[in-house]
């Protein structure tokens, strides 16, 4: 699952904003270079309690049947029109995600408390904890959330142009892809 689909899933459970922050923040993190710390470094409350959320859900995505088919057949396509292995595996993995959030704008746009925890992330680097230098990644987080607050996103998932994009600068930075 992608940020935005984290934050709707959690949205159907509770509105605070640190719980649905935490449930996109490893995403957040992982955008912005960075991983959180796992353990004994995890946040208390809803935003660690977010954070656990994320990882639930995406154990169930990731091996989600219908997830597994249009990754496949994305897969499939894109080795049909000569795209490498490793591309292709990413592209179909990633591709799907960035999709399924702008369906699900499409289907119920975006909340208000989804906008609020993205707001509220810069914020919230303190309470996080980060693998590898504390104060440079906060710096990173803060820096990648505010990037993000003003991008057109999730709104831009609904186009695939936007996402075909966006995937050549994911995959611009993994260039063995």
């Amino acid at each position: 699952m992608n940020f935005f689909a984290h934050a709707v899933l959690a949205l159907r459970r509770r509105e605070d904003p640190a719980w649905v922050l935490g449930s996109m923040a490893p995403d957040f993190a992982s955008m912005a270079g960075l991983r959180l710390a796992r353990g004994e470094g995890e946040p208390a409350g809803a935003l660690g309690e977010g954070i656990a959320f994320h990882h639930r859900s995406d154990d169930a995505f990731h091996g989600a049947p219908r997830f597994l088919e249009l990754m496949k057949s994305a897969r499939v396509d894109l080795r049909e029109r000569g795209v490498g292995l490793g591309a292709a595996l990413a592209i179909s993995h990633v591709g799907v995600e960035l999709l399924l959030d702008g369906w699900l704008v499409e289907q119920g746009g975006v909340p208000e408390p989804y906008r609020e925890a993205v707001a509220s992330a810069e914020a919230r680097a303190e309470a996080l904890s980060f693998q590898g230098d504390e104060e440079a990644a906060r710096r990173q987080w803060r820096s990648a959330c505010a990037r993000l607050a003003q991008a057109p996103l999730p709104e831009g998932y609904t186009d695939p142009r936007f996402v075909a994009e966006r995937l050549v600068r994911i995959l611009a930075r993994r260039p063995r892809l």
